[in-house]
């Protein structure tokens, strides 16, 4: 995966009118693009697995209350 770096530095050949070639250019989004997929797809697992142990916490807090109030009487 590049670097934000390295996208800012991303040159690319310059056509006899001063244009870009669209072919670099388009190839340099695709990437971009299938990149930002990934991390959407891995951000989308990270909160998945976040929001589970964030259930877990609170069911194990709320054990653990319980146990400490049968032990309190």
């Amino acid at each position: 995966m590049r670097t934000p770096d390295e996208i800012r530095a991303i040159e690319f050949t310059k056509t006899a009118m001063g244009g870009y070639k669209q072919a670099e250019v388009d190839e340099f989004i695709d990437e971009i693009a299938r990149q930002i997929e990934n991390m959407a797809l891995k951000m989308k697992d990270y909160d998945m697995k976040n929001r589970e142990l964030e259930s877990k916490l609170s069911d194990t807090s709320v054990s653990h209350a319980s146990i400490q109030n049968i032990q309190d009487p």
